[in-house]
């Protein structure tokens, strides 16, 4: 009732000034003659019939019944309220024209420049918009909703200009918590966030107990990179909050920031045993736990262990759910602690048999530590829940190479090939195997299919030029094959054994000896390679350097009979 009130005081306002003259005097041009008393009383008349309609909604009679008062009065006010009508039925283009009239008539009435500002807004012509405003603070320097709604219009698109009428507005109305908090966010989008980090305490000095502004500052400390002021918040908070998760994760990331993992491993562990958390939410911590650590310190087997006693604290709670058990295990292999990954990943593929994953990192956990008998027992388990699998047969092939059971490893190999005769590395391990078995013209074959598929690939280029070194074939290919490795990968050390390999059996000693040194110096050289070196320094007639390396070839690896054999008899 009180709104309805206003509106017809401001009818009766209108009216009368509609009574005092035609129109506007700076408006109204000289063309346009004076009204009769009697076109005044009409037009105020249709002015009135208008509002009433307008005040009950009917826009569209109510923009008649002003159209018939603009017949004989071209007053700004009437422009004005045809205008604001055609907004209402969103008729934006009829709208911004008489809007536009309005203001053509009156310039100086805020009122009319807000509506026609209004309507730019709505047409999404911002730029337009933003004109108008500009002229609304000009005529009234103490509207503080203008100054902040152009504030607004310029934040996507001019930010510091957004941020100069936002410092003028603390400047002229005093500090606000809606301004500050506007002032904090664009500074923290431009990346002032030292800035945004002051518009927030200043913001904590008018409402010091709201923890919403804490949080956030907290957070704006931490992409400020000043992480003791930020974990100084996060502990507060958490005090007070010690189950809140938007607090925990903050107070997790910081101290992982602060590299201090086990101080948030510990945070993370004593949280999941709030009982007032559920299961999903319990994992989707350890998971962002585990994200922290790859992100903060990537391939950091130290670091990945932190995340073990977080899932351990899940598992114990939830002993038959196999998820926690899964994502232990992924743990436990990226830690190097393959006995545990093992461990918790057998019992994953007990209690979730389909988990194809589970089958597999389990079998590579048992590969790693070369137990190759319980890989062929595990995948072939797996094998019986989910069919031919590619990564399982693949797995199976190679244990059963490792334990030279040559032929069983090319039944799996091949059947590994038989479903993706793309992939490489199935391709590269089956011509070693048919390599091994003397099969020569087989393991060509395959390894030729192989570069055609990746010319560059470092491994089959390698296994391709040693297998012809060592059936002296084809030497100048081997080089060339042998070189493009060792370019990839120059501090490989069977690369280059490889490549000193095929100087040695092109009669080139020194170049020989020079890459098989390289290959020794580079660390974790088998005992093949040894080997090598024993037969240069043979050839270079230091049999006491030649024995040296054998001797050590044999205690590397005590299989090797050949190596045996020269040492027995002292020479090749």
């Amino acid at each position: 009732m009180k709104g309805r009130i206003f509106k017809i005081a401001a009818i009766l306002l209108f009216t009368a000034s509609l009574a005092g003259c035609g129109g506007s005097t700076a408006a109204v041009s000289e063309s346009e003659r004076q009204l009769t008393d009697e076109e005044k009383q009409q037009a105020r008349q249709y002015f009135i019939e208008g509002s009433l309609l307008e005040m009950q909604g009917n826009n569209e009679e109510a923009v008649e019944q002003f159209l018939k008062a603009l017949e004989l009065d071209r007053n700004a006010a009437i422009y004005y309220a045809v205008s604001k009508n055609y907004l209402e039925l969103g008729k934006l283009a009829q709208a911004a024209e008489y809007g536009r009239e309005a203001i053509r008539r009156d310039g100086e009435n805020v009122s009319y420049r807000e509506n026609l500002a209004s309507i730019y807004i709505r047409s999404r012509e911002i730029d337009k918009a933003i004109e108008q405003y500009e002229h609304i603070v000009e005529l009234d320097s103490y509207n503080s909703q203008a100054y902040y709604t152009l504030a607004r219009l310029y934040q996507f698109e001019k930010p510091l200009r957004s941020l100069e009428i936002y410092n003028k507005m603390i400047a002229r109305f005093g500090e606000q918590l809606e301004i500050l908090a506007q002032i904090a966010d664009l500074n923290n989008t431009l990346g002032r966030h030292e800035d945004a980090a002051e518009a927030l305490t200043r913001m904590l000095d008018l409402d010091p107990g709201n923890e919403s502004i804490l949080l956030t500052l907290g957070n704006t400390y931490m992409r400020a990179d000043e992480l003791e002021k930020a974990k100084e918040i996060f502990l507060e908070l958490f005090t007070y909050h010690p189950d809140d998760i938007d607090v925990l994760t903050s107070l997790v990331d910081v101290f992982i920031r602060l590299d201090d993992f086990e101080t948030a491993s510990g945070y993370l562990t004593d949280m999941i045993q709030n009982e007032k958390l559920d299961f999903d939410l319990k994992v989707q911590l350890g998971q962002m736990f585990i994200q922290y650590i790859e992100q903060f310190a990537p391939g950091d087997s130290e670091r990945m262990k932190m995340a073990g006693p977080v899932f351990d604290s899940i598992i114990e709670q939830y002993p038959d759910e196999p998820q926690p058990m899964f994502l232990r295990g992924i743990v436990a292999i990226f830690s190097g602690e393959n006995e545990i990954a093992a461990e918790f990943l057998t019992k994953v593929t007990e209690l979730d048999p389909e988990n194809d994953m589970a089958w597999l990192y389990a079998g590579e956990a048992y590969f790693q530590m070369e137990k190759y008998n319980e890989v062929i027992e595990l995948t072939r388990r797996g094998m019986e829940h989910l069919g031919d699998d590619y990564d399982l047969l693949f797995l199976l092939g190679l244990s059963y190479n490792r334990l030279d059971d040559l032929e069983r490893a090319t039944e799996y190999l091949g059947r590994a090939v038989d479903m993706k005769p793309e992939e490489v590395n199935a391709l590269a391990m089956l011509a070693l195997t048919y390599d091994a078995r003397e099969e020569y013209e087989t393991s060509d074959s395959l390894y030729g299919i192989a570069l055609s598929l990746d010319p560059e690939n470092h491994l089959v280029l390698n296994n391709y030029s040693y297998s012809l070194a060592e059936r002296e074939k084809n030497l100048e290919q081997a080089l060339e094959m042998s070189k493009r490795a060792v370019d990839q990968q120059p501090e490989n050390s069977a690369y280059l054994d490889t490549l000193g390999w095929i100087y040695f059996k092109m009669g080139d000693i020194d170049l020989a000896k020079k890459y098989v040194r390289e290959a020794i110096d580079a660390g974790s050289a088998s005992a093949v390679v040894h080997d090598h070196m024993g037969d240069i320094y043979y050839h270079l007639n230091e049999h006491d350097k030649a024995m040296e390396y054998w001797k050590k070839a044999l205690d590397l690896d005590d299989a090797k009979e050949e190596t045996r054999k020269k040492i027995e008899r002292g020479s090749i």
